[in-house]
Order: C-alpha cells, then sequence, then structure tokens
C-alpha cells in the first residue's frame, strides 16, 4: 500500500489496537473491580477518530421478559441482539457486522440502555483485543450454581459482619436466583441454620432501609444515622447504587448536621 493509498477498515482497526493495550478496572461492583462502558469509551474514542472508526449500533431483536425481584417488586429483564456495524467513515460502504447479545434488569425503564452499554463495551473489548484484567471464564462454574464467586464473596462478608441493611441491600440488587444460589450456598448441615441467620438479617435490614428512605423523605437524620454508621464499607457501596448518587448525597448531608449537632 503506498502512503497516500487509504486504509480500508481492517488496516484502521489494526491502528488503533496498536494505541490502545490495556483498559484499567475503574468501579466497584458487588465486591469486584469491572471496567465500565465509560472507561472503555474514554480509552479508545481519540484512536477511533483519528483512524476514521465509528460504531453504530442496531437492533436486530429483542424481548421484554417481565419478572419480580427478590423482594416481590417489579422488574423487566431486556434481552437483545445487536448488529455492530464497524465502519470506516471515509468510505461507509467498507464495513463488516458483529453480532452481540446482551441482558439487563431493572426495576424502571433502564434496562434497554444498561444493555446497550454492556454490548458496546464488549464489542470494543474483544474487536481491539483490549485487557482488562476481567475473566469471564473463571466465573462459569459459580454461575450455573446461580451467582458467581465475587457475589459469594460479598455475600458470605456481610453475613460475618452482621451487615443485615447491606445483606437486605445485596437482596434487592440482584437478580432472584442469584439470591436463590447464595442462599443455598452454606456447607451441608449449615444450610437451615445459615438461611434462617439470613432471612433474620434481611428481615432487620429492611426495617432500617425504611428507615433511611424515611429520613430521606422527611429530613430527619436520627431514622438513619446508626444503620448508616453500623454498615461495612462494601455495604455502603451497594447502599449507593441502591438508592443512586443523589439520594446518597442527601444522607450524607443529613448526617453530617447530625455530626455538627452533637459537636454543639
Amino acid at each position: 500500500m503506498s502512503d497516500n493509498e487509504p486504509m480500508n477498515i481492517y488496516q484502521r482497526i489494526n491502528e488503533v489496537r496498536k494505541e490502545v493495550e490495556y483498559i484499567q478496572k475503574d468501579k466497584e461492583v458487588q465486591g469486584y473491580k469491572a471496567v465500565t462502558h465509560d472507561m472503555v469509551t474514554a480509552r479508545v474514542r481519540d484512536s477511533l477518530i483519528k483512524h476514521g472508526v465509528t460504531i453504530v449500533p442496531s437492533v436486530f431483536s429483542s424481548d421484554v421478559i417481565e419478572a419480580k425481584t427478590a423482594g416481590g417488586k417489579p422488574k423487566i429483564r431486556y434481552q437483545v441482539k445487536y448488529e455492530m456495524a464497524i465502519v470506516n467513515v471515509d468510505n461507509p460502504s467498507d464495513q463488516f457486522i458483529m453480532i452481540i447479545e446482551a441482558h439487563a434488569d431493572d426495576q424502571g425503564d433502564k434496562a434497554p440502555g444498561k444493555a446497550l452499554s454492556y454490548a458496546k463495551k464488549y464489542a470494543i473489548l474483544k474487536l481491539f483485543d483490549l485487557e482488562t484484567g476481567e475473566d469471564d471464564e473463571s466465573r462459569v462454574g459459580d454461575e450455573r450454581r446461580g451467582y458467581t464467586a465475587n457475589q459469594k464473596l460479598t455475600f458470605d462478608n456481610l453475613i460475618k459482619d452482621n451487615d443485615s441493611l447491606a445483606l437486605r441491600v445485596l437482596e434487592l440488587t440482584v437478580d432472584e436466583d442469584v439470591m436463590k444460589g447464595l442462599f443455598n450456598s452454606f456447607p451441608p448441615g449449615q444450610k437451615s441454620k445459615g438461611k434462617e441467620r439470613c432471612r433474620e438479617l434481611c428481615a432487620t435490614g429492611s426495617k432500617q432501609l425504611l428507615g433511611i428512605e424515611a429520613a430521606l423523605e422527611s429530613g430527619d437524620y436520627t431514622l438513619a444515622s446508626e444503620s448508616y454508621f453500623n454498615m461495612s464499607n462494601t455495604g455502603k457501596t451497594l447502599l449507593e447504587r441502591h438508592i443512586g448518587s443523589n439520594a446518597m448525597r442527601e444522607l450524607m448531608a443529613l448526617l453530617e448536621e447530625a455530626d455538627r449537632e452533637s459537636a454543639a
């Protein structure tokens, strides 16, 4: 190829591969580090623009399944298959298609967005052979039991720490099959006692979570302070994911007010 001859889509992809080799995990999710869609996009965006490559997703097929969380709240599972067109921006007919499947659960309207973010993230990771340190294959055995090794580690730590609020939040934020598998993960001879302990903790955690929600609604920090300060760091991360960043900031403001009043 001469210096003036334009590169085809495969050559452009190779140039991006030369510039981006590794993406650092940037977020803790249910007790383990993961690489997010935003991190992946940020790392490859400049190289994609520089070498004239764009990724255009379109829905090939999709399905919505109505379900319920472990706490009985309605949720949906959005299952979708995307066609990801990898396009040479200087010659849009020079392109090829990747098929990516994804699914996402949500109690509101965010499942389609979650699925698209997941699908595009993995399309980029696989297309450009990017290393992240994630080992999807190592989780297969645990997923057959309904949970991953990291979810099991989180669960065990919450039980050990008697973190009832965090255990309740975990119950609300993972798939029902995950929590069912975790409840059944105690060793033989300890299952009945372990399940009963989980139910007791979750019942206590449910009351504590109601207190935090009431505190956010009323502005009365006394309904939330003891529950929050007894939580582990993992539990606080789970709580923020459940109630959202804005509500978490409101909660922290209430607790700071409590500190000021106690110091006065």
